[in-house]
């Protein structure tokens, strides 16, 4: 290994750092680092690490990180052409509390292209205090060599039809999802996923979403309680906005509210409480916070297979602005005709639910922090990151 690649192993660090707040209103601040060893490449294997501290840099063991939706640590990855997805667990490629031990937790992978990737990282911190904190950072990093990530033209079709993926034991699948391997055509066998968005009334930022999801299974049959959950929710889903800086990781509930208590402010801790089986309506509530393009990323779980298995889907919106009519939420509005009354296509009453003592405010799109020291740590951040990086640019040019 050449020096100019020692230099990276040591020094190519990238900081992320996440503003939370905690039951009790304190502020909390912590940075993750991800620390790669070698060069990252397409085609090569890396290993990923991630090193999450506290504001006084003291590495967060194992003990205080608690389990969030089956795991302690949720990573996704997402190419910036939107065709390679990952969500994966640093639990899936080997023992946690050794990671802790050695203070850095990781994520072993092959990045298929080259390019720009982005990447975010999802946890529950319960410190010392007692009080949780949960949220995603995101980081977007670049990747040299190729094959170049191939150019994919959006698709705003509100209907796909996916091939499955099958599941390992407890949910497990940590290979890359590439949006072409999972599409179907019209003559292949898939399942066939239809969303609406606030019963077509329109999707303009700033303003509370909700998104259904309408599930048929592989013989083009309502997946009426086929569907079961997937790391202790509804289903997973993620929102990548088009400058591919964040991530925000979110996930479903049934039509009625029930399964998790969630709305867009709230997000409940105590995972999926629903049946065991559901469908084949499911939603989700999400306040995008800018106009613009959104991609969406939705995994669910069907009960066929072995083990079960993945429906991944791909969406991609448009937000704009404006004003969201007034949506009668006191009766059950159907989203399409098949809706029954055992199945019924809206929420009632929706933000009215009971949140109970295990739920926390959810940062979506920009938020007043509750103090001014928030802002002073982050500007020291910044300062202390960019101070790193002529230091980086400086040790490189004397290793040329």
């Amino acid at each position: 290994m050449n020096a100019a690649i020692l230099i990276f192993s040591v020094f190519c660090v990238f900081q992320c750092a996440l503003y939370s707040t905690g039951h009790i209103g304190t502020p909390y601040y912590y940075a993750y680092q991800w620390n790669y060893t070698g060069f990252p490449m397409a085609g090569v294997p890396t290993r990923w690490g991630i090193e999450y501290m506290d504001l006084s840099d003291n590495f967060i063991p194992i003990d205080q990180l608690a389990v969030l939706h089956s795991r302690l640590m949720h990573v996704l990855v997402i190419s910036n052409n939107y065709e390679v997805f990952w969500h994966i667990h640093p639990e899936d490629f080997g023992n946690m509390t050794q990671m802790s031990e050695n203070e850095l937790y990781y994520v072993d992978l092959v990045y298929p292209y080259d390019g720009p990737y982005t990447m975010a990282v999802d946890i529950l911190h319960r410190p010392p205090n007692g009080s949780e904190i949960t949220g995603t950072c995101s980081r977007q990093f670049w990747l040299s060599g190729s094959p170049d990530q191939p150019s994919i033209p959006d698709d705003y079709s509100t209907t796909k039809k996916v091939k499955g993926l099958p599941f390992g034991p407890n949910d497990y699948y940590v290979d890359p999802i590439f949006q072409k391997n999972v599409s179907a055509n019209e003559t292949e066998p898939g399942f066939t996923v239809q969303m609406t968005i606030n019963m077509g009334m329109g999707l303009f930022a700033n303003y509370c979403s909700h998104i259904e999801f309408y599930f048929e299974n592989e013989y083009g049959q309502p997946a009426t309680n086929e569907l079961v959950p997937y790391l202790n929710a509804g289903f997973h889903i993620a929102f990548m906005y088009e400058d591919n800086q964040i991530i925000y990781h979110e996930h479903g509930m049934l039509p009625n509210g029930q399964g998790m208590k969630m709305n867009c402010t709230y997000m409940a801790l105590t995972g999926w409480t629903g049946p065991s089986t559901f469908g084949p309506r499911l939603m989700t509530m999400f306040n995008f916070p800018m106009v613009g393009k959104w991609t969406l990323f939705l995994q669910a779980k069907h009960n066929s297979g072995v083990y079960g298995t993945m429906i991944f889907a791909m969406f991609q919106v448009n937000v704009t602005e404006g004003t969201m009519p007034t949506m009668d939420m006191t009766s059950e509005m159907p989203m399409t005709d098949e809706s029954s009354s055992e199945n019924p296509g809206w929420v009632t009453k929706v933000q009215t639910l009971v949140l109970g003592d295990h739920t926390l405010p959810v940062t979506h799109g920009p938020v007043e922090p509750a103090s001014a020291a928030a802002h002073t740590i982050q500007a020291l951040n910044f300062q202390a990151l960019s101070v790193f990086i002529f230091i980086q640019i400086v040790l490189l040019s004397l290793c040329q």
